[in-house]
């Protein structure tokens, strides 16, 4: 797959009205959306320079493994081979639209000339990008799952053996959406989510990412990967970009629907240390989900949640600043929002819902009139950044907060670039220190509660 970026508008002309090809007063390009990988290989700024070829097919000489075919003469076109595959069976995109696929034919790349391309990467296609992370982040990556079944669905992908880096873990059952995340442990143990969780717990990998049921996950990281000490629930807590440039921790999202203070106080030691460690925010604010800002709103257990965060924030535990709307939550107002779980999660997909709308809206704007599409390529750039924010497949996944390693509960939705970020996602929080100072902050809060304990 070859994938070319810039612009060049194309325009056709004829002198008369009885030549065959006639004036166009418009045409319109419908394109397939094109979901960034990870390319085998690259030329762009400087290099392509370097090169002094005149065009796209020209350039492509330097990639390894693809052959030039240079069919000359008046007329002639210039296409690619790349390891045999024929011309057909490429996938050729300028600027994200998709020009060859296996359905239409093949491409000249000679007439694209090289004075517009800002890149050229050649793709072998997504089925590999979950594979190259474990290049990427210098991880060790163990699938676990029915043997034959991974290795059937790698041989239709072109992998014949399996990738530097990569092992299998045979399980033979699977924990089905429907389980009760109570007793999955038990009836389940021959689950690829049991034995993988049974694997981090033994020591034999450092960080686990699945996308199925989310109380199951959680139950088997509780009962066999076990808490941090002093921890009393653990709790979901996506890093979600917000206005400010950063992102804001929501704790928790979905883990715990009914919580008591206390629960409260130690999600909001939780995400303040993640924000840290895993975001670098060197103090966060921390403030509670309410529906308004004075310490006299919510209901009971929003008062006495405000009470116990407050308190934390006065002996240094905790940087709490007050009470926070869900408005304010995506201006980045804060850098942890406190919640029990059942309003958690409505607010994470609130959030999720709103940016789907705005994106619809989006589209349906810029195809309106001729101008608007126009305006479409001149913001072109922004629009792609803008969307990229607000896909939750790259954030990867949700971990759990307060688990002595790090699960990684992904969407149950993801697909290849999800799971590729999800990996990347355990991975470095698995590099930080975070249940070592998670410890030490909850010892502290149990010695100054044992300290008003006493004084009582």
């Amino acid at each position: 797959m070859v994938m070319m970026l810039g612009i060049c508008p194309l325009w056709v002309y004829a002198q008369s009205r009885l030549d065959s090809i006639q004036h166009l007063d418009e045409i319109t390009v419908v394109a397939k959306s094109f979901r960034e990988v990870i390319p085998s290989q690259k030329l762009s700024g400087k290099e392509l320079q370097k090169l002094n070829s005149h065009s796209v097919a020209d350039a492509l000489r330097y990639f390894s493994g693809v052959q030039l075919k240079d069919y000359g003469g008046v007329g002639g076109i210039k296409t690619v081979n790349i390891r045999s595959m024929g011309t057909n069976h490429m996938g050729v995109f300028y600027d994200g639209i998709e020009l060859s696929n296996a359905q239409n034919g093949q491409v000249d790349l000679g007439m694209y000339s090289l004075d517009n391309i800002e890149e050229i990467s050649l793709y072998n296609g997504q089925k590999s990008e979950i594979f190259q992370s474990a290049k990427d982040f210098g991880a060790e990556i163990t699938l676990v799952g029915r043997s034959e079944e991974i290795l059937e669905v790698m041989r239709k992908n072109g992998y014949n053996d399996l990738p530097k880096g990569v092992e299998i873990a045979g399980a033979d059952d699977v924990v089905d959406m429907h389980d009760d995340p109570g007793t999955v442990i038990h009836k389940r143990k021959n689950s690829s989510m049991v034995i993988g969780l049974k694997m981090l717990s033994d020591g034999q990998g450092d960080a686990f990412v699945s996308a199925g049921s989310t109380g199951a996950l959680l139950t088997g990281a509780t009962l066999m990967v076990k808490r941090v000490k002093g921890l009393r629930r653990a709790a979901m807590g996506p890093a979600m970009p917000n206005k400010a440039g950063g992102k804001t921790v929501i704790v928790d999202c979905g883990a715990n629907a009914e919580c008591t203070p206390e629960f409260l106080l130690q999600f909001g030691l939780v995400g303040s240390v993640y924000a840290k460690k895993q975001l670098g925010i060197e103090n966060p604010k921390v403030g509670l989900l309410n529906i308004g800002t004075e310490d006299s709103k919510g209901t009971a257990l929003q008062k006495e949640a405000y009470a116990l965060l407050k308190n934390a924030g006065e002996k240094g535990l905790v940087n709490f600043v007050g009470n926070v709307e869900a408005r304010d939550v995506p201006l980045g107002a804060v850098d942890v929002v406190v919640c029990d779980g059942f309003n958690g999660n409505v607010l994470l997909k609130t959030i999720e819902g709103t940016a789907m709308f705005m994106g619809s809206l989006m589209k349906k704007m810029f195809k309106k009139s001729l101008l608007s599409k126009l305006g479409y390529l001149l913001c072109a750039s922004g629009v792609k950044d803008l969307m990229k924010m607000l896909d939750y497949r790259e954030i990867g996944g949700t971990p759990f907060l307060g688990i002595r390693k790090p699960v990684i509960k992904a969407h149950g939705a993801s697909d290849v670039l999800a799971f590729r970020n999800a990996v990347k996602q355990a991975a470095d929080v698995a590099a930080s220190d975070i249940t070592g100072e998670l410890e030490e902050n909850l010892q502290r809060l149990a010695a100054e509660k044992e300290k008003v304990t006493e004084h009582d």
